[in-house]
């Protein structure tokens, strides 16, 4: 596998992350393809997508950055602990993923509740 490959999604995963910590969207939404659509798993433990729902649709950019500007103001970030477990680059070197081992925690500003 290409180092630099590796590399540069190592360096997408990174963006993501710090833009978490910071609560700010835009290195994540600038990583987006406009054909995204993302099935989220309903509760932390749901790890077969038999199980997953959409809750944003296909990728509007404008709306997922409302509607995770919405989640930041919300809530206070605990704690965000990614761990990078693979990255795979196909055979024919034109595509390329990354296994993210993501422990998020939102704690809810109004109710304390905490969102995994």
């Amino acid at each position: 596998m290409s180092a630099e490959v590796v590399e540069i999604i190592q360096s997408m995963v990174d963006a993501e992350t710090k833009g978490w910590d910071e609560k700010d969207i835009e290195p994540f939404l600038a990583m987006i393809h406009p054909d995204m659509a993302w099935p989220f798993a309903p509760n932390a433990d749901a790890h077969d997508p038999i199980d997953w729902l959409f809750v944003l649709g296909r990728f509007d950019e404008e709306a997922w950055r409302n509607g995770y500007n919405e989640l930041f103001a919300a809530h206070d970030l605990i704690h965000n602990r990614r761990t990078t477990a693979k990255i795979e680059l196909a055979p024919t070197g034109d595509a390329a993923f990354a296994v993210v081992d993501i422990d998020t925690l939102w704690r809810n500003k109004a109710t304390g509740a905490d969102f995994h």
